[in-house]
């Protein structure tokens, strides 16, 4: 009876460590379309699920148009690729990296709907020298902290042209924008006014 109570419990344990791991999800084109929603378009086949870190690379373009509702916990953009979200909703329980690795950047791009961004924040490794891009035009973004500039020294850009920023944890005593850390250098545009950094730190509380 001591040996299978034993061994009982250590298949618990093991199937209970599977729950803790993270699933990556990357965008291989597949299907027809660039829609993230096309399940073909993933590998492996099917949407990201809410606990996973989905990989959007290679120069790939993908779209979030239909109102439908997509949350992850990571999502890394990089080597050229771009994100547009022009409808439905988009949740990053955690990181959201733009041009997060290697020589060429990535972009992301609002128009329209609802994204819930968590820490989104450009060039956070130190390999990165692509520069990276966030065309905000319309829609909802809602995010911890926004930060331009946070890696190698790349010039980085976000155009403020109509999307409404809002806090997403009360009490966060921490810059909701900040253009440049210690390294890098962020660079924003609102309508005809330019904020430029270089080598320095400019933080924006709202």
């Amino acid at each position: 009876m001591k040996v299978m109570l034993k061994c009982i419990g250590i298949a618990v344990f093991l199937s209970g460590s599977s729950v803790f791991a993270q699933t990556t999800v990357t965008w291989d084109g597949g299907g027809t379309g660039n829609d993230w929603n096309t399940v073909e378009n993933w590998n492996p086949n099917g949407l990201p699920p809410e606990d996973s870190k989905a990989v959007i690379r290679n120069g790939e373009s993908v779209t979030i148009t239909s109102e439908v509702i997509n949350s992850v916990s990571n999502l890394y953009l990089s080597g050229g690729s771009d994100l547009n979200v022009s409808g439905g909703s988009l949740t990053v329980k955690n990181d959201f990296r733009v041009s997060d690795l290697g020589a060429s950047g990535a972009s992301f791009t609002m128009s329209g709907g609802v994204v819930n961004g968590g820490n989104i924040a450009m060039n956070v490794n130190l390999t990165t020298t692509g520069a990276g891009t966030m065309n905000l035009n319309g829609g909802t973004l809602r995010c911890n902290r926004l930060r331009a500039g946070t890696g190698s020294a790349s010039d980085n850009t976000i155009n403020f042209n109509g999307t409404t920023i809002l806090r997403d944890r009360v009490g966060n005593k921490q810059d909701l924008i900040v253009l440049s850390d210690t390294r890098g250098s962020g660079n924003v545009q609102a309508g005809g006014l330019i904020i430029a950094t270089t080598n320095g730190n400019l933080g924006i509380d709202i």
